[in-house]
């Protein structure tokens, strides 16, 4: 009884390493552009009170989706330089996750620069 919970945990374990190797830079971005969404959408209800209030969770939530997209174009960027065939399933996924994190990127990047020519 005990070896079979023990040999059921240490394989959940060892699954559970393996799957956060394999995905765990693009689990954490897409955490982190969760959270940078549910922060500006947290700063569409302070929009009618406080318009100091909104910006600042405005500019946390793009902060939040910038710092995603940097840390995808890098983990994007270390499957196209290593040595994988070009034509792996994983190399054209992280082909199409450098142009989509660019693309974020760039919106995050505008949106902050907006808002804080609102602010001033």
């Amino acid at each position: 009884m005990a070896s079979n919970v023990k040999r059921r945990f240490g394989s959940f374990g060892r699954n559970l390493s393996k799957t956060l190797r394999k995905y765990g830079f693009r689990i954490f971005t897409d955490l982190l552009i969760a959270i940078g969404a549910v922060l500006m959408i947290v700063s569409l209800f302070f929009a009618g009170g406080n318009p100091g209030r909104t910006h600042v969770v405005m500019l946390v939530g793009l902060f939040f989706v910038l710092a995603a997209s940097v840390v995808g174009l890098i983990f994007d960027a270390l499957i196209l330089s290593s040595k994988i065939n070009k034509r792996s399933p994983r190399y054209r996924s992280a082909l199409v996750n450098t142009f989509v994190m660019g693309a974020i990127f760039a919106v995050s990047l505008f949106g902050i620069i907006f808002t804080f020519a609102s602010v001033l």
